[in-house]
Order: structure tokens, then sequence, then C-alpha cells
């Protein structure tokens, strides 16, 4: 969290910071990472705010650090100690990586989305931790079943999916069974990308199930499938348009020129391109009901800063990319044109609006407005 002045105003306030992408468990290549200790998820919270607490030092920019750099950030303060510091995020969104558990249960995964859920309900990190557990969509049956058992059995509220590891098409009848299963349980989906192109694979799979929706007169589900392109950091024409849809949000991990990329985000993401390009890939009957009832069926978000979010693609990526969005954000010439609202959507109001309402948001206080 940060506790910034904004120096237009003098007006003191608070961003909360959630990372939208983040892996905990044993990769099979060796990567490894577990909530506490060096170079953990919290370790890298820590690290993350004492260098954007550098990044302000000497900077001439909009705004600047506030006196206590910070807030009360957690309901139960014993929690926060050398062990288990906060730093910069609020939360963070965990899921299993390809590790070794992968094929030890009863499907693939299982055992993996077990120890996602035992990090995420313990009580040292509930307050902290967003579990999204993992399948496999080759093995279509199996998948669906683990996936009912997220909320009430593992107490997960998401799907994390990686095309390139688990070898599967995006648009086929069985996955897109799966999107269907995640819309009627509210679970919000995160993809692995790797390639614009992957983005329009979504962008299809995604509108192939919003058509069978409607078909089979389901289409109060449609506001209840969201997805989330992880790795999304393509200034790229056809990408932006994609993230126009009412159903699909971008996270960042991977941005390496972040004031190219958001102000190429300002200027082309619009709810136009949807329904003027992509409504028109429906077929007629379809298309004619998703018109009608057009804000009805879809939860629309208007404004380009509602549909991107931060992460960090922890243990894999580095947490400079991290350090320069939040130059960008604060310390810029962009920051100076971007309204704190949109600031926050970024760094974690898209996040939570897309989780279950049965998650709790732990932060003490929101952007604060004049």
């Amino acid at each position: 969290m940060l506790r910034v002045v904004d120096k237009k105003t003098e007006t003191v306030r608070t961003f909360f910071v959630n990372d939208a992408h983040h892996h905990i468990g044993e990769d099979i290549d060796g990567n490894e990472n577990t909530p506490m200790g060096k170079n953990g998820s919290y370790d890298l919270s820590k690290k993350l705010e004492e260098e954007v607490v550098n990044m302000f030092k000497g900077s001439d920019s909009r705004y600047r650090l506030s006196e206590d750099k910070a807030v009360s950030k957690t309901l139960n303060p014993e929690l926060d100690h050398e062990d288990h510091p906060y730093g910069l995020f609020d939360q963070i969104v965990v899921f299993p990586m390809k590790d070794r558990f992968r094929n030890d249960g009863e499907v693939p995964f299982s055992k993996s989305n077990e120890n996602i859920s035992r990090w995420v309900n313990a009580e040292y990190h509930k307050e902290r931790l967003i579990g999204f557990g993992r399948v496999d969509p080759c093995e279509i049956d199996k998948a669906r079943k683990e996936v009912k058992k997220f909320p009430d059995q593992y107490g997960l509220v998401g799907l994390k999916i990686h095309p390139d590891s688990e070898r599967f098409h995006l648009d086929s009848k069985e996955v897109i069974q799966l999107y269907v299963d995640c819309a009627r349980m509210g679970l919000p989906i995160i993809f692995h990308t790797g390639y614009p192109s992957d983005v329009k694979d979504i962008h299809d799979g995604i509108n192939k199930t919003i058509s069978l929706l409607v078909e089979n007169g389901k289409e109060e589900l449609v506001s209840q499938l969201n997805v989330i392109v992880g790795h999304c950091s393509y200034v790229d024409e056809d990408v932006f348009r994609y993230l126009s849809h009412p159903c699909i949000y971008g996270e960042m991990s991977t941005l390496s020129q972040p004031e190219d990329f958001i102000r190429s985000a300002e200027n082309n993401i619009s709810l136009s391109d949807f329904t003027n390009i992509t409504l028109n890939e429906f077929k007629k009957d379809v298309r004619n009901k998703l018109k009608s009832d057009f804000w009805k069926i879809f939860q629309v978000k208007t404004h380009w800063s509602s549909k991107i979010m931060l992460g960090t693609d922890h243990p894999f990526l580095p947490k400079e990319n991290i350090v320069d969005l939040m130059e960008a954000l604060f310390c810029s010439e962009l920051a100076e044109g971007l309204e704190p609202r949109t600031i926050q959507n970024i760094l974690g109001m898209n996040l939570i609006a897309l989780l279950p309402s049965t998650v709790g948001i732990h932060v003490s206080t929101s952007c604060s407005e004049p």
C-alpha cells in the first residue's frame, strides 16, 4: 500500500496494491516459491516497497510520499512481523506452477490445488493470499470435476490455465464447457499468453461461450464470464480491441515500456471497438439479443483504465518491471495527466471487481478523493 501526497491539491491519497499473477509451489524445472522466507512472496513485497520508496526520493513529480508512508494494513497487527512483512502488496493472487505435485493426485493438479488451499486458508495468510486453482483442460471431464471443488472444498476463487504447458485449444467445444462452469460459479479465469495471437484465441473462445449461453437462454451468466489475459503487454491494435471486450481484461506482468503501453491503452481501448466490430462477429440471432439487452447482459466497463491490472509473475520475472510501472504511474510525465482513480483501477480495483463477493478485501482504505 502506498500513502502519497498529491501536490496538485495537497491531498493525501492512499492507494492499495494487489498482485494479480503470482506462483507458489515448486516447479518441475526447479523454480520454487513460498509465501514466507527469503525471496518468498512477502519478501518480494517488502523489497518492492523499499525500491518504490527510493523511487520517490528526489522525484519532482506530481506525487510525493506521505510522511508516514503507509497506513495500518491488517485487521490483526500481530501478523505484521519480520517473517510476514506487508510491504507494497495488500493482497496477492496465488496459483500453482507446473509443479512436481501435478500428477500426484486423482486428477492433474489436484494435489497442487490442495497445497494452495492450505496456504490461503492458514491463519497467517488468509488476509494476504487469494487462491486460484489450476487444471489440465486436455482431460476435460476430470478438469470440470476439479473446478467444481474450488469454492466449497478448497476455498479457491478463480482458475489459472496454461495453454502452452497443457497443449489445449482455447476455443474448443470441450474447453468452452469449462468456461461455462466458471461463469456459473462466478470464478474469473486467468490465461497464460505468449503472443498476440493467443489473445485472439481467448477472444474467440469467449465469444463462442457467449453464443452458447445466449442460444441456451443463459444470458444472465455472461456478466459472470470474466477472463484475464496474463502477460498482456502487447502494444498491438488488435489486442487493444480484444481488451475492449466487456468480458476480457489484461494483466501486465511482462511490461517493459509502461508509459508507451499505458498511453496506447488510453488511446485504443474503447467500448465502441466491441460494439462496432466484435459484436458483428456473432450470428444474427445472438447479435440481435446482445444488442437489445446489451447493458443488462454485460457488466460494462466504459473507461480504458478499468481493463488492465498489475501482476508480477513471481518468481519468474524480475521485480524491476513493477518498479518501472510504479514510476510511470507516479513519477513520470504520464502521471501528471492520470486521474487518481485511474491509477487505483490499475493497481488493485480492477482485480477486486472481478473476484467473488465472498472474498474478503483487507485494505484499510481506498484512494481518497478530494
